[in-house]
């Protein structure tokens, strides 16, 4: 081979080359949006508090989750979830409830899988005591506790006897006293607020509850769930929201406008929390979603005067403004396949929320991930 023919051949690889990453090039701007997407991606991280947290709820200085075991996170901000203890040796600590300042509660079971629950109240969040007799003491029978919720420093517990005898009781730090009894099956408490004039018991398939006092509830729903699952409630300025299957209802003092927003594409898991957006920005109601198989997170109602608007239209997070998401595409790729059961923003701005089945999850630098 000739020294010309040597410099031809070497130069027509190079121009070979220059011409394949030239191609390359175009492909990846062509394609600008999956290099995007990819660019999206976060890398997963393990999660501290693993399995399914209940409620995050505030007690002192101290924000409290449980997972089995109760972990405490401080309410300024600036810290780490460590590991509380726990209010027995042996329990496994399903959920949480607080006052704020006064009582923290923990419901229990014996394991796992015991059905043998109690419920335990704390001062200190050290120091715990069984309440458990205080509370069966008031309704023979109904020694199987469901779920426990906080309103106006009453704590509500959802009890039953069998699988079609439910029960709702309160208890206000001394005395339990029965709310209703005797309810069919769906008469699992899922909720309970209070809007400054009664108090609202929600229950999965037999509506929503309501009395001035914890023993004057009416025996009939105020919000009624015909034909659907309530799974949470929320009061958003002065409105009680209830959200489930499908539905988000509202009623004011008792009484219940029309279905305000129906899909059927949509499943809200009961998690509700009014974000702050800050400023002059107006605030967010965030919601629990499970859409389809493959797509959870959350959805945002924008507030209009701290009040649901008249129309309410639901958003992604990251679409519009005001938001609690900058970045939209990674929200979607991240915690946007995650159902999401309970929110809680501390001092510092940092939104952290509890998830089925993935562990403790946290807004961090912009960016949705397990909170190590």
């Amino acid at each position: 081979m000739s020294h010309t023919d040597s410099i031809l051949k070497t130069a027509g690889r190079i121009l070979r080359a220059g011409l394949a990453a030239a191609a390359l090039l175009a492909v990846s701007c062509d394609q600008s949006p999956i290099f995007d997407s990819i660019s999206k991606e976060t890398e997963p991280k393990d999660p501290k508090v693993q399995g399914s947290p209940g409620k995050i709820v505030e007690f002192g200085s101290n924000a409290y989750v449980a997972n089995g075991s109760i972990f405490r996170y401080p309410i300024a901000g600036s810290g780490s979830w460590e590991k509380a203890g726990n209010p027995d040796s042996g329990v496994f600590v399903l959920d949480l409830a607080s006052t704020g300042t006064e009582i923290l509660y923990a419901l229990t079971a014996e394991g796992t899988s015991s059905t043998t629950t109690k419920i335990w109240k704390s001062t200190d969040a050290s120091a715990w005591t069984d309440i458990t007799a205080t509370l069966t003491a008031a309704l023979a029978g109904y020694s199987n506790f469901d779920s426990i919720y906080v309103a106006n420093e009453i704590l509500f517990i959802g009890a039953h006897k069998s699988t079609t005898e439910y029960a709702i009781l309160a208890y206000d730090g001394s005395t339990a006293t029965v709310v209703l009894s005797g309810l069919a099956a769906g008469g699992h408490l899922v909720g309970a607020v209070r809007d400054g004039t009664d108090y609202y018991a929600a229950t999965s398939t037999l509506g929503v509850f309501s009395g001035a006092t914890t023993a004057s509830f009416g025996a009939d729903a105020v919000l009624d769930t015909t034909g659907h699952i309530f799974t949470g409630l929320i009061v958003v300025g002065s409105e009680v929201v209830a959200v489930g299957d499908e539905i988000l209802l509202r009623g004011i003092s008792g009484t219940v406008s029309a279905v305000d927003y129906s899909d059927e594409d949509y499943f809200f898991t009961g998690a509700a929390y009014v974000y702050d957006s800050g400023g002059t920005n107006e605030d967010i109601l965030l919601l629990g979603l499970g859409k389809t198989s493959d797509s959870f997170g959350y959805l945002e109602a924008v507030l209009v005067t701290d009040a649901l608007p008249a129309s309410i239209s639901l958003k992604s997070p990251g679409s519009g403004s005001p938001t609690s998401t900058v970045d939209g595409d990674q929200y979607e790729s991240s915690l946007g396949l995650v159902p999401v059961t309970s929110f809680w923003r501390d001092g510092a701005g940092i939104l952290f929320v509890s998830t089925s089945g993935e562990g403790l999850w946290s807004y961090r630098d912009e960016e949705w991930n397990a909170e190590e």
